[in-house]
């Protein structure tokens, strides 16, 4: 109280003094020069290390949760345009190979007998879901089957929870280009789209181009806007920030990222291991001395620990996996306090991811079930889980999470020769959830 008093003192005398002497002056903006970043170092010593045990909750964790029930929400059927009587022999993968007649023969036959398979509208999947803060996109498919491990036909669907409404923003159905969505994602006001771009299966060459696409939700026309040669996949990076940033995987590693002013892409990484990133920024991780140490522009971290992966990162909390035959355990480092919280995950499972959501994390375990973490005090709090029929996709948009439960996706199956298109379950979208900090 004492330091608040004299600051407001100290204001109102410069306020008088200003008032009596410069009446008349003119005042004059003051420049000033502009900050250079601080450059850290942190060494694992610094820290105090708190162990701290799981302590798994009944209760919401203390964020805002909204829950909604998607499962009356349906959708059509279609017939993909790749199952039409004049391109199902062009696109079919055949389970014989054509070495002569008699396979073709046999192909041929093949076809005749699942005529009605083919003549039979598809049921659709869900197969990637985004988030831009305030509602979820999601790629409904068609054609999600081993069918020349393509897709031919697919939509992509809007649902605003404020307003309860399930809209269609974009359709596509065509042989003519190759288009293999694998992702979706909500940057700069749009929807992007990464896949395969090209696959020359009829030719017997296994080369494939990797491709981002761009979508207009308004005109409902989809642009490429990337090619990446000889590239199986190119995969939006999970920890760019406010950037869209795209991971892709040929002899080595590269990171693109694309000027949202420009519309051009850059080069920002190439390397045989794999990046990170720290709040937008490349960290390099290196083991030296049996000492994990990561390193970016703004500080160098010296963790202390033999091994591990960084899995998620604020600006306050750098959080750390390590993985073991039987353990798992994460390890997070508070800058601020130089504060080290140990949580041993055993409990929750394998095959465990973190993504960061402010200062604390979700936890992902295996294809389906979530938890809010707060590593400092080992509390989990359960979000969402999924049975052996269902799958669940996450989106993390600055301080705000979704998660959308859907029916498994379903391949294509065959029984004694017989072709079966229509494996899907209703409903198709189970439960949304949006957790904002």
């Amino acid at each position: 109280m004492k330091k608040i008093m004299t600051i407001i003192v100290s204001t109102l005398f410069l306020t008088s003094c200003s008032s009596k002497t410069n009446d008349n002056a003119v005042s004059e903006p003051i420049e000033q020069a502009p900050t250079e970043p601080v450059f850290t170092e942190y060494s694992a010593d610094e820290f105090t290390d708190i162990s701290v045990n799981i302590n798994k909750q009944d209760t919401p964790p203390p964020a805002e949760i909204k829950e909604y029930d998607l499962s009356e929400i349906r959708f059509g059927e279609k017939i993909p345009p790749c199952h039409l009587p004049e391109n199902r022999k062009d696109y079919f993968e055949f389970p014989f190979a054509v070495q002569d007649g008699s396979q073709e023969a046999a192909n041929e036959e093949y076809l005749e007998k699942n005529k009605e398979a083919f003549d039979t509208p598809c049921k659709p999947n869900i197969t990637a879901a985004a988030f831009d803060g305030e509602r979820i996109y999601y790629i409904v498919d068609y054609d999600n089957h081993s069918y020349m491990n393509c897709s031919h036909c697919f939509d992509i669907y809007r649902y605003d929870p404020k307003t309860n409404e399930n809209t269609c923003v974009f359709e596509y159905s065509d042989v003519s280009e190759y288009i293999d969505p694998l992702q979706i994602k909500w940057h700069d006001g749009g929807i992007w789209l990464s896949g395969n771009d090209s696959l020359d299966w009829l030719s017997g060459n296994d080369s494939t181009d990797a491709a981002i696409y761009r979508v207009d939700e308004e005109t409902g026309e989809i642009t490429k806007v990337k090619t990446f040669a000889d590239c199986y996949y190119a995969s939006f990076y999970e920890y760019s920030g406010d950037s869209l940033i795209v991971d892709i995987n040929t002899s080595h590693y590269e990171l693109w990222k694309h000027n949202d002013e420009t519309n051009e892409w850059d080069k920002i990484y190439s390397d045989e291991k794999f990046p990170k990133m720290y709040c937008g920024e490349i960290v390099s991780e290196n083991v030296a001395d049996r000492e994990l140490t990561i390193e970016c522009n703004s500080f160098k971290l010296n963790t202390g620990l033999r091994k591990g992966s960084l899995e998620a990162a604020s600006r306050n909390n750098l959080s750390f996996i390590t993985l073991d035959s039987v353990s798992s355990t994460l390890y997070t480092y508070n800058l601020p306090e130089k504060e080290r919280y140990i949580l041993d995950l055993t409990g929750i499972g394998e095959s465990i991811r973190a993504y960061p959501l402010g200062d604390n994390v979700i936890l992902k375990q295996g294809d389906g079930y979530f938890a809010y973490v707060i590593p400092e005090l080992g509390a989990v709090f359960s979000l969402m889980s999924s049975s052996m029929d269902e799958t669940a996709y996450s989106a993390i948009h600055g301080r705000k999470a979704a998660l959308l439960k859907t029916a498994e996706p379903k391949n294509i199956s065959f029984s004694t020769g017989n072709i079966n298109f229509n494996t899907s379950k209703e409903p198709l979208l189970k439960k949304l959830l949006i957790i904002e900090e």
